[in-house]
C-alpha cells in the first residue's frame, strides 16, 4: 500500500480540484434511489444507486436530463439500458464493480463526460467511440481483462489520467503520445515488455507507473519526460537503466527495485531532484561515484544487492534519513558515512561488516541501528554518543564484550545481543530506564549485575543458552516484565523476589537445574496471575 500513497494523493488532488471547479451543480442532494429522484427530474445532478444489489437499471432515468453525476457501483450490473447514452449532462459516470464485459460505443455520446470509472469489471476492450469523449479527464480501469487501448484514445486529449493496472496489456498505442495534457499513467501488474517511443510526448506527465510488467529495457525517450516526479519499474526484468534517464531533472522518486540492474548509468548523478530511491532485490556490485550530487536523497533502499563497498562520496548525501544496505557483501562502512548527520535510521544486516567506523557516533539524530548477521567483533566507544538511539540490534555477531559507552544511550527501548560471546554485563545498565526489549540470548553470561533490578520499564528479557546459575536477588522493581526466558540455564534457585513481578505472562524454564518442584510451583504461578496484555509476536525471532 505504501508505494501507491502518493499516487493515491495526486489522484485525488488532480479529480476532485478539476472537478469541483468545472462542475455547475445547482442542487447538491445527493438521490439515493430513483424513484425520489423521478418526483423531481429536472432538479436532479447527483444520482447515487451504490451498493444496491442492482442487475438491471430502468430506461426511466432517461427523465434525469439534468444529471450530471451517476454512480452505480458495486451492484450486479451487465448491461445498461440506452436511455444512459441520451444523458448529455453526464460529467461523471462510476461502474466499478460490476459484470460488465463490453462497453456499447452509445458512450461515445457523452460528450460531457469527464470522469469514466470501470474498475473491477470484466472488460477485454474499449470501444472505438471511447474516442469521442472529448472533456474526458479520468479514465479508471483498473482489475478487468484489457489487452489493448483503442487507438482512438490519442483523441481523449483532455484525459489527465488513466489507470488500467491489473489487466493484460502488452502494449500501449503510438497514439498514447497525443494526451497532451496526461499527469498520471498507471499501468502496474500487465504483461508489457515494450513502450512507444511517442511516449516522450507526454510532456506534462508527472506520475510514470509501469512496476510488475515484463520489461526488460526502457526507450531513450524516456528521458524526455521533463516534468515527470515519481518512475515506478519495481518487479520487471529491467537488466539496465537508459542513459537518457539522467535528463529528468523533476524526477523525486525512483522504484527499481526487483529487478536485474548490475549497475547504474554514469549520469545517474544528474537526478539532483531525487529524494527517494528505491533500488533493493538487483544486481549491483558497486555504486557510481557521481552518487556525491544526489545530495536532496531522504530514503536510500539497496537491500539485497551484491555490494561488497560504499563509495566515499555517500557522505555528500547530508539529507539521508533512512539508508538501508542489508543482505550486501559489504566488508565495511566508510568513515564519510559519518557526515549523515540527519539519518535516523541505518540497517546493514547480513552482510560481512568485522568492524564499524568510530564516526558512527557523529550520526546524533539516530534512533534505529541494525546491525545483525555481521561478524562484527567490536563496537566503537564512539557509539554512546547517540543520544536518540532507541533500537539497536547486533545480534548475531562475534562479540565478546560491550563499550561502556553505550548505556550512555539513555534513549535505548530495544537491546539485542542475542547469539554473540558476551559474557559480562556491565552494572551500567541499569541506566537505561527506558529499556522495554532486552535480548541475551546464547552468549556466556554467568551473572546479572544488581543493577537489573533498575530496569522498571523492561517487559521481555531473553537470558536462555548462557552459564547463569542464579538470578540477582532483588527483582521487585521490574514492575513491568511480562516474558522471561532463562531456557538452558544451569539456573538451581529463583530469587523469591521474582513474586513481584505482577505483570509476568511468559516464564521458560526448560531446560533449567531447578527442582521439579519449584519449576511446577512457578509455573502454577505465572498461569494462574498471568496479564492479559502480554504479545511478544511484534518483536520477531
Amino acid at each position: 500500500m505504501k508505494k501507491y500513497f502518493p499516487f493515491l494523493i495526486i489522484i485525488s488532488f488532480i479529480f476532485n480540484s478539476c472537478y469541483t471547479q468545472n462542475s455547475d451543480v445547482k442542487n447538491n442532494k445527493e438521490y439515493k434511489s430513483l424513484e425520489e429522484a423521478l418526483e423531481n427530474p429536472e432538479d436532479v445532478y447527483h444520482l447515487s444507486l451504490e451498493e444496491d444489489s442492482l442487475k438491471s437499471l430502468s430506461p426511466e432515468i432517461s427523465k434525469l436530463v439534468n444529471l450530471e453525476v451517476l454512480e452505480l457501483e458495486d451492484n450486479q450490473l451487465k448491461e445498461l439500458p440506452k436511455e444512459v447514452w441520451e444523458l448529455k449532462n453526464l460529467k461523471r459516470l462510476d461502474l466499478d464493480q460490476n459484470y460488465f464485459t463490453e462497453i456499447p460505443s452509445g458512450i461515445g455520446k457523452l460528450e460531457n463526460l469527464e470522469e469514466l470509472d470501470l474498475d473491477n469489471n470484466r472488460l477485454k476492450a474499449l470501444p472505438a467511440a471511447i474516442g469521442k469523449l472529448k472533456k474526458l479527464k479520468k479514465l479508471d480501469l483498473d482489475n478487468n481483462e484489457i489487452t489493448k487501448l483503442p487507438s482512438g484514445i490519442g483523441k481523449c486529449t483532455s484525459l489527465e489520467i488513466i489507470e488500467i493496472s491489473n489487466n493484460k496489456l502488452t502494449g500501449l498505442p503510438a497514439e498514447i503520445g497525443q494526451l497532451k495534457n496526461l499527469k498520471v499513467l498507471v499501468a502496474s501488474i500487465n504483461k508489457m515488455s515494450t513502450l512507444p517511443a511517442q511516449i516522450a510526448n507526454l510532456e506534462n506527465l508527472s506520475n510514470l507507473s509501469l512496476d510488475s510488467n515484463q520489461f526488460i529495457n526502457l526507450p531513450e525517450e524516456i528521458g524526455k519526460l521533463k516534468n515527470l516526479k515519481n518512475l515506478y519499474l519495481q518487479k520487471n526484468n529491467i537488466v539496465s537503466l537508459p542513459k537518457s534517464i539522467g535528463e529528468l531533472d523533476s524526477l523525486q522518486i525512483l522504484m527499481v527495485n526487483n529487478n536485474k540492474l548490475k549497475s547504474l548509468p554514469e549520469n545517474f548523478g544528474k537526478l539532483s531532484n531525487l529524494f527517494a530511491l528505491y533500488i533493493s532485490n538487483n544486481e549491483l556490485t558497486a555504486l557510481p561515484e557521481n552518487f556525491r550530487n544526489l545530495s536532496q536523497i531522504t530514503e536510500l533502499n539497496l537491500t539485497n544487492n551484491k555490494l561488497e563497498s560504499l563509495p566515499a562520496s555517500i557522505g555528500n548525501m547530508t539529507n539521508l534519513t533512512t539508508l538501508l544496505l542489508d543482505t550486501n557483501q559489504l566488508k565495511s562502512l566508510p568513515p564519510e558515512i559519518g557526515k549523515l548527520e540527519n539519518l535516523i535510521i541505518l540497517s546493514a544486516w547480513k552482510n560481512q561488516l568485522k568492524t564499524l567506523p568510530e564516526e558512527i557516533g557523529n550520526l546524533t539524530n539516530l534512533s534505529q541501528l541494525i546491525l545483525e548477521q555481521n561478524e562484527l567483533t567490536s563496537l566503537p566507544a564512539g557509539i554512546g554518543k547517540l543520544e536518540f538511539l532507541s533500537v539497536l540490534e547486533v545480534d548475531s555477531n562475534n562479540l565478546t564484550k560491550i563499550p561502556v559507552e553505550l548505556f550512555n544511550c539513555l534513549n535505548l527501548t530495544k537491546l539485542d545481543f542475542e547469539k554473540n560471546h558476551i559474557s559480562y554485563l556491565p552494572p551500567e545498565v541499569g541506566k537505561l530506564k527506558s529499556l522495554t526489549y532486552l535480548d541475551f540470548e546464547k552468549n556466556n553470561l554467568t551473572r546479572l549485575p544488581v543493577e537489573i533490578d533498575s530496569l522498571s520499564s523492561l517487559e521481555f528479557f531473553s537470558l536462555g543458552g548462557n552459564q547463569l546459575t542464579t538470578l540477582p536477588d532483588s527483582m521487585q522493581h521490574m514492575f513491568n516484565l511480562q516474558n522471561l526466558g532463562l531456557e538452558d540455564n544451569p539456573i538451581t534457585k529463583m530469587p523469591e523476589s521474582i513474586l513481584d513481578c505482577p505483570r509476568i505472562t511468559e516464564m521458560n524454564l526448560t531446560g533449567t537445574k531447578l527442582s521439579p518442584m519449584e519449576r511446577r510451583l512457578l509455573e502454577f504461578w505465572v498461569t494462574n496471575h498471568a496479564f492479559t496484555g502480554g504479545d511478544w509476536n511484534d518483536y520477531g525471532d
